[in-house]
């Protein structure tokens, strides 16, 4: 944190440019605030033709999209697209504490990211981009970017249910561990101000995301374009997401879907390999003809 810290004592200055070999370049700085956020932007070589922000997933969950998110970064810079990508507060190289976490918190900062890259680059179109859990960020922020397209990979449609399966990951971690204390969440929420997820402290704003902070009502009623990817082994929409298909269809979206075949853990991070090429094209495809 306190890297962060000294690099953003000059942070209205340059940042700190890595040269592609697609001829274009990735800038690196630390931006805001008080609480500094870490940032890393993907600029095109030549005319920019609209703008993305990446909203990451967090907890665990938060390294499983990690390297496509750069990936597909990189390959819609080569394209004319800017990306903007960064790591909220109390998360990777950010300033601030994980306990801190919020939703609130989330959406604040993905605001900020979208502020910086428009303060950057000279873009009318801002795309958003969010990745399990940050599909509710990127939800509330395209809501505030008039019928800014979205893209949500595998999509978290409420919170609480996040945090459940959070919570059952951690219990089967503990069962295979023999002699492990398995204290009850809101006693260790009490106990000590945060319950510890599988490494990654979850503080009781987070814990107690308020209800009413679905996918459905983050995104709100404007029409807009929407690519929603399921990562699973089906070939199918699950039920959760054909529900969010009808809703938003009644009320004038353009919904596209794609069910890309991964066998994704999530919670249980793992050494991956090469992110799969057909999400990554299937994505820049369908920004690009979003694209001015």
């Amino acid at each position: 944190m306190q890297a962060g810290k000294q690099a953003g004592e000059a942070r209205h200055d340059q940042p700190v440019v890595m040269r592609r070999d697609d001829g274009g370049h990735d800038e690196i700085e630390f931006f805001g605030d008080g609480e500094l956020l870490f940032g890393c932007r993907h600029v095109p070589a030549g005319d920019i033709r609209a703008g993305l922000v990446v909203c990451p997933s967090i907890l665990s969950d938060a390294g499983a999209n990690y390297q496509r998110e750069v990936r597909l970064g990189r390959q819609l810079a080569a394209a004319g697209i800017v990306v903007q990508r960064f790591h909220p507060r109390g998360t990777g190289h950010s300033d601030g504490v994980g306990s801190d976490l919020t939703l609130g918190s989330l959406v604040e900062d993905a605001r900020a990211a979208a502020a910086q890259l428009r303060a950057r680059c000279p873009v009318e179109t801002v795309m958003v981009l969010g990745t399990r859990f940050g599909a509710l960020v990127a939800g509330a922020v395209a809501a505030e970017l008039d019928d800014a397209p979205v893209v949500l990979w595998e999509p978290t449609t409420d919170p609480r249910r996040f945090l459940r399966e959070g919570l059952r990951a951690r219990a089967v971690h503990l069962v295979r561990q023999a002699g492990a204390e398995r204290e009850d969440p809101e006693v260790e929420l009490d106990r000590q101000g945060f319950i510890d997820l599988l490494g990654v402290p979850v503080g009781r704003g987070l814990f107690e995301t308020p209800a009413g902070h679905d996918l459905a009502s983050q995104m709100g009623d404007r029409p807009r374009p929407v690519l929603l990817v399921q990562m699973d082994q089906r070939d199918d929409l699950r039920p959760e997401y054909v529900n969010l298909v009808d809703r938003w269809t009644e009320l004038g979206f353009s919904v596209t879907t794609r069910c890309c075949p991964c066998d994704e853990t999530w919670w249980y991070v793992h050494d991956r390999l090469a992110p799969a090429a057909h999400l990554l094209d299937a994505t820049a495809e369908w920004l690009l003809a979003r694209s001015p």
